[in-house]
């Protein structure tokens, strides 16, 4: 029986990278919005320079205006999130992000992630000016890497979470196969191989069912 993928695999088709990343992030939403902030807390905790808003319904009592007092009020507060990604190589046009602002408006909170291979040096001069244009409509732009989000994924799962695992698994193998990862230039794979260990040794091969996850890695070890 063939394998069957959660993602898509189309290299040649940029936007299925992202709509693979989207699916996957959804996925952890619609299964809780809470562990979706911690992943995203965790996403950008290095580079955002305010807090991420907070997702979905809160509840108070009490709650005061200028000229009353509500005995219990729920709302939800508006967050937008804009995702520009890119393939291995690719670089970003600071004229379309621009046009990206445009998508919001002034009110609520906002996030414009810059998702590739490598991290973008946002403090360089030419960011500056697309930065504080940013930020004077209150939005948080930073750059991220396909391997942030698999880490930050992962931080947020608990050990019973098999559907999620082998979700973010293929997520993985889908960013590997596809050159997304720059730790694989530095990885090594060293399975266990039983009984056929004198076979990998000789002809310096590994095999394994099809619908094992694997990532591409730069050096084989048994």
């Amino acid at each position: 029986m063939s394998n069957v993928f959660y993602f898509a695999r189309y290299s040649q088709r940029e936007n299925f990278t992202t709509n693979n990343t989207l699916l996957l992030m959804y996925r952890l939403y619609e299964t809780s919005r809470r562990r979706f902030q911690a992943f995203l807390t965790n996403l950008l905790d290095e580079t955002a320079d305010s807090p991420i808003a907070f997702i979905g319904l809160q509840m108070s009592q009490q709650e005061p205006s200028s000229k009353s007092v509500l005995d219990g009020f729920l709302y939800q507060s508006a967050v937008r999130i804009g995702i520009e990604a890119k393939a291995p190589g690719a670089e970003f046009d600071k004229r379309q992000f621009l046009n990206h602002l445009e998508r919001f408006d002034r009110g609520g909170s906002g996030y414009l992630l810059l998702l590739r291979r490598d991290k973008v040096d946002l403090t360089e001069p030419t960011w500056r000016h697309l930065h504080e244009e940013a930020s004077s409509r209150r939005v948080i732009m930073a750059s991220i890497t396909f391997q942030q989000i698999i880490d930050s994924f992962r931080s947020c799962l608990r050990d019973r979470d098999d559907e999620l695992h082998e979700l973010i698994d293929d997520f993985e193998s889908f960013c590997s196969e596809s050159d997304l990862l720059t730790t694989d230039d530095s990885t090594a794979f060293v399975p266990p191989c039983g009984q056929s260990f004198e076979i990998n040794v000789k002809n310096k091969r590994y095999f394994c069912p099809s619908d094992w996850s694997r990532r591409n890695v730069t050096y084989l070890g048994v």
